[in-house]
């Protein structure tokens, strides 16, 4: 996770992302979102309405860090609630410690276990 932290903490906006975010400011979010779908036909709309909606926090120093602390923790709570349930349904009774140690411990792993991580995980 510390590798996660430093790399999001150093990630900048590519040059399409100003295209965007100009075209978020000129033509409002949801049409913005609209006419990126039709153009590309892309799935990455949702991406991109995020990206939008956050669009008044983007001054603050380092937004991409706190995004991508705010990501990696949704996507390590997402898990632990998942594991959580499974290990419910199946009658297995783990300290929350634990649950949150295997959270991480998977989140982690498939961080390192992705082929392209620069693409995978701070492509916003």
């Amino acid at each position: 996770m510390v590798l996660f932290l430093f790399l999001s903490y150093h990630t900048r906006l590519a040059s399409d992302d100003f295209g965007v975010l100009l075209r978020g400011k000129e033509r409002g979010i949801f049409q913005s979102v609209a006419d990126y779908y039709s153009m590309s036909g892309g799935s990455r709309w949702f991406s991109k309405f995020i990206q939008l909606a956050l669009l008044r926090l983007y001054p603050i120093g380092h937004f991409l860090f706190l995004y991508g602390t705010l990501t990696l923790g949704s996507l390590i709570v997402g898990v632990r609630m998942l594991m959580k349930e499974l290990f419910k349904k199946h009658d297995i009774r783990l300290p929350a410690s634990q649950i949150w140690s295997l959270s991480i411990l998977f989140v982690s792993g498939f961080f390192f276990s992705t082929f392209d991580i620069p693409q995978t995980w701070f492509w916003f």
